[in-house]
């Protein structure tokens, strides 16, 4: 693998080259010899191909957090790489079914809490406490009271923030989102001294779910001007961490 260099960037084969992006870089490599036929068929590959379903199986359940939680998620380049990495991690501890057929069990989703889709950018002190009770689909979501100058790191410009608490329930046998909430708090000066408190949140979901509920919260960062909110995008004017996955 070489990067390619030059005002001029290519894609696609040339020859026995490949020339290709990854993550915003170009690439070249030489053309494998491999077929599609060797990798589906061949018995060397078996464990290729085992390897290759395990993906798909953390791949979707990835993409079924992300649709329980949007529009809520934070726009993140990477955080979708680093959700399936996770998701992986946790379709390999599957101890029922073997290789190549392992999904998430319950236990085994521990390894979702605290994932911050907005990087590694702590930028809230306080505490979140998020209760789930199954039989009635309710989660109560309550945040301790906080001091916003001395409990939320805000980016330069930001004048207030708020809280958005989300919640997803996901078939991942089905991969379907059955159900999804979100509820957004008041916003708030980034730079009172005083005590906030914000009255407990309820989100709900289906009654006696059967399936996973994930719960979530995120604080977005806003620019008061001339009477008018603007909501900021940077890097670091936002970050939501999957708090809990209910199995």
């Amino acid at each position: 693998m070489a990067r390619q260099v030059g005002l001029i960037k290519i894609e696609g084969t040339l020859g026995d080259l490949t020339f290709y992006t990854q993550e915003g870089e170009y690439f070249v490599k030489t053309k494998s010899s491999l077929t599609a036929d060797q990798i589906a068929n061949d018995p060397n590959f078996a464990r290729t191909r085992e390897n290759n379903r395990e993906f798909a199986e953390a791949a979707s359940l990835s993409k079924l957090i992300k649709q329980a939680l949007s529009p809520n998620l934070i726009k993140d380049l990477y955080y979708f790489a680093r959700l399936n990495a996770i998701s992986y991690r946790s379709v390999r501890k599957d101890s029922v079914n073997g290789r190549g057929d392992r999904e998430l069990q319950e236990g085994n989703e521990y390894d979702y809490y605290g994932f911050d889709f907005g990087g590694d950018v702590d930028v809230f002190q306080g505490s979140i406490d998020i209760n789930y009770d199954r039989v009635s689909g309710n989660i109560v979501v309550s945040p301790a009271p906080f001091v916003p100058a001395n409990e939320v790191i805000s980016p330069p410009g930001a004048t207030h923030f708020d809280f958005t608490f989300a919640s997803g329930e996901i078939d991942t046998v089905n991969k379907v989102v059955v159900s999804k909430d979100s509820r957004s708090s008041n916003k708030f000066d980034v730079s009172s001294i005083s005590s906030q408190f914000i009255f407990p949140m309820l989100l709900s979901v289906s009654m006696s779910s059967p399936h996973y509920v994930v719960a979530c919260c995120t604080i977005r960062f806003w620019q008061l001007s001339n009477g008018t909110y603007y909501r900021l995008y940077s890097s670091d004017a936002s970050a939501l961490v999957l708090s809990s996955m209910f199995p």
